[in-house]
């Protein structure tokens, strides 16, 4: 018998009461209460401790979560629409998704936003950026290129070309999203080496019978 509600508005699904039958009839020397949630990331039920530090844990994130925007070749192919308020020579934004960090988006100044156009309205919950060598960004924020840029999250990057991931905790459902890179560590630029979006992998949570 299982009793489960949802959880975080819906986005998780949480057992409240789980019990095993003999024959269809409880048993009482086989039966477990369980309060907990069952993720398939790690094959296990976690409690609700462990259940909001995992959520918190960017490894989990990104054992939950998959990448949305494809490998550009362009500004527009193979889908979506790759853009930023300005662009340097030949830097354009495409290659900020390009999975080559070798290739990268320049912006003229510092306070540029690279933007990746959506077909379709979707959810983000996470954004993974690489910065770009010696030339690393600091400080940003994830905008909302559908209402006027307004600020979704704000973030500091290190001064690592090492991928470096940003949580929305609060996602919502738009086409256009953007990085502005407001400030960097010493280069007068914006730069992004790479940079993805990611989405729920509604595989990976859920109950395992």
């Amino acid at each position: 018998i299982l009793s489960f509600s949802s959880w975080n508005s819906g986005e998780y699904l949480r057992i409240d009461e789980m019990q095993l039958l003999s024959n269809g009839i409880a048993d009482s020397s086989q039966a477990m209460s369980l309060l907990g949630r069952y993720d398939y990331a790690c094959d296990k039920l976690l409690s609700n401790a462990t259940w909001a530090s995992a959520i918190s844990n960017s490894d989990y994130w990104e054992s939950v979560l998959q990448p949305l925007i494809p490998t550009m070749t362009s500004n527009t192919t193979p889908s979506g629409v790759a853009s930023a308020t300005s662009t340097y020579s030949t830097n354009y934004p495409w290659h900020a998704f390009d999975k080559n960090a070798s290739y990268t988006w320049l912006g003229s100044g510092l306070n540029q936003t690279l933007y990746y156009e959506f077909p379709q309205a979707t959810k983000v919950y996470k954004v993974t950026v690489q910065n770009n060598t010696s030339n690393a960004i600091k400080d940003v924020d994830i905008v909302n290129g559908d209402n006027s840029d307004a600020v979704i999250k704000s973030a500091t990057l290190l001064a690592s070309t090492d991928t470096q991931g940003i949580v929305i905790t609060n996602p919502v459902t738009i086409k256009k999203y953007g990085l502005k890179a407001k400030t960097s560590y010493s280069y007068p630029n914006a730069v992004v080496g790479e940079m993805q979006f990611y989405g729920r992998h509604e595989a990976q949570t859920g109950i395992k019978i």
